[in-house]
């Protein structure tokens, strides 16, 4: 039995040597390669900015083969430095080489490194050896650094503080502070101290970012600051969402043959045969215009003290109005009051109900009144009351309109008070007011065509707070770029291109939030 057991150990002992295994602390060397690397870590201490210290390593082959080292590998930190070349090469048996690192502090905290030694030794293939030194030199941080805003309300603003901490062992200097980023960050430079910056360790100052977004993106921004810090510029990461307070859908229907109502009053008196001629060759550009947005317009010419409209008002059923309007502008058949046109359009009203005129006014119709004379206005009422008068037709004042061809204001063509009395009522109730010193009315006529037009086509949106970038408006199904404008000062979408009648617009936008 005692043989047998020997024999059996021996065997045991034996398989283990075949697969390298060694008796730790034994000090027998192994058969093979083996790498011995001293000291088994490097601590390099604290240096100041712009010393550098180095340090020895020394790789020995405390093995009974050639080791093969076959690569050296600096890990971690900037700050350490592998100073020598040569990265791999052979030992044999009891041989050394030395590898030199050195370090210079780039951070003030404590820096960590290793270098890592690559080789054929069987069973420690990689060996690491630690680094470590401080830095006594400045060091800057920003806190909070990133920072999100998270979500903001479009035309809002987020002012956030932030920390410019000295974390380092000797004094920091902050030689500038810039911002760079789009319009929706900016530096609040009026709360900056003034430069340099001088903080010693473990002191800080605060510097200011404000967000406002414009749109509904994610957005990011960098404030950067310079300062004696080894890095030179650091810098620190924003982030923040630009949302809208809702998103809105207006809905709007192109209505049937809008109404809209024109009274032509037109001085007959001699000096005007030239300029009336101009008026009647212009009509079918003028009607040409109102035709193209609405067949629901009516329109009046009055030349008499009467106040009656000649040959009756006019329709887009009444047959051959055009020569009819040439006929009534062009008649010579003017009384005393045809160079007191704000008279003469009261007068004409006055009719609309059961007189004359009567059915000539819709309510829901825009009002508006063209005066047309190279006189100045000669009522004896005030020009501010005919206005009045002339607006009390009206439900609204808004829906009563007045413009004028007339004399320049001031200094008229011939007569130096050319003008007077029509500048003003037109100026009141924002009419178009045209010189009648030109030769060619087309442009003029153009212009009273589209006045005449105002509020057909225009469509009031359901907040009060829209934000007019944010605008999308489709025209049966299909986005305008164009062909439309948004009024701030009446929160209307126009429409300024031809639309059909019936057409559904609509129109999409965010809805700005009242801001805390």
């Amino acid at each position: 039995m005692y043989r047998i057991f020997v024999v059996l150990f021996a065997v045991v002992w034996t398989g283990c040597s075949d697969q390298q295994f060694s008796g730790l602390g034994s000090g027998v060397s192994a058969p093979g390669p083996e790498i011995s690397v001293n000291p088994p870590a490097l601590d390099f201490g604290a240096l100041r900015e712009g010393e550098e210290l180095m340090l020895t390593l020394q790789v020995t082959n405390v093995g009974k083969s050639e080791l093969d080292v076959e690569q050296i590998e600096m890990r971690g930190m900037a700050s350490f430095t592998l100073l020598s070349t040569d990265l791999n090469f052979r030992l044999p048996p009891g041989a050394s080489k030395d590898v030199d690192v050195a370090f210079s502090p780039f951070e003030a905290p404590p820096n960590d490194g290793s270098v890592v030694f690559f080789s054929n030794d069987p069973a420690r293939w990689a060996v690491e050896v630690p680094l470590v030194g401080e830095g006594a030199i400045p060091q800057l941080q920003i806190d909070p650094e990133p920072y999100d805003y998270g979500p903001e309300y479009i035309g809002c603003d987020e002012t956030e503080s932030f920390e410019l901490r000295n974390v380092g062992g000797e004094d920091l200097v902050i030689d500038d502070i810039q911002y760079s980023g789009p319009a929706a960050f900016w530096l609040e430079r009026s709360t900056l101290p003034a430069l340099p910056i001088v903080l010693p360790p473990g002191e800080s100052t605060p510097v200011e970012v404000t967000f406002a977004p414009e749109e509904t993106t994610v957005v990011g921004g960098t404030l950067q600051v310079l300062s004696n810090d080894p890095r030179g510029w650091v810098e620190g990461v924003q982030s923040g969402e630009g949302e809208y307070f809702e998103e809105r859908e207006d809905r709007f229907t192109v209505p049937e043959a809008p109404p809209v109502d024109i009274l032509f009053a037109v001085d007959q008196s001699c000096s005007m045969d030239d300029d009336n001629a101009r008026l009647a060759s212009n009509f079918s550009s003028f009607i040409g215009t109102i035709s193209s947005v609405t067949t629901g317009w009516r329109i009046g010419v009055v030349t008499r003290n009467n106040g009656c409209f000649k040959g009756g008002y006019l329709e887009e059923s009444t047959s051959g109005y055009a020569s009819r309007f040439n006929s009534a502008v062009l008649a010579n058949d003017g009384g005393s009051n045809t160079e007191k046109l704000l008279t003469l359009s009261y007068d004409a009203l006055q009719q609309t109900g059961s007189g004359c005129n009567s059915g000539f006014l819709r309510p829901s119709a825009l009002l508006h009144v063209i005066m047309v004379s190279d006189e100045p206005e000669q009522s004896s009422t005030a020009w501010s009351t005919r206005v009045s008068q002339i607006q009390s037709f009206k439900s609204d004042p808004a829906l009563v309109k007045l413009s004028a061809i007339a004399g320049d204001y001031p200094g008229g063509c011939s007569t130096a008070a050319a003008g007077t009395g029509y500048y003003q009522a037109v100026t009141a109730t924002g009419g178009e007011f045209l010189s009648i010193c030109s030769t060619s009315w087309l442009s003029h006529i153009d212009k009273l065509a589209l006045a005449s037009l105002e509020g057909l086509n225009e469509y009031d949106l359901s907040s009060a707070d829209p934000d007019p970038s944010s605008f999308v408006v489709t025209v049966d199904g299909v986005e305008w770029t164009t062909g439309w404008v948004y009024d701030a000062s009446t929160n209307q979408i126009i429409i300024e291109d031809e639309v059909e009648e019936n057409a559904e617009i609509v129109v999409t936008y965010g809805v700005l939030a009242t801001c805390k």
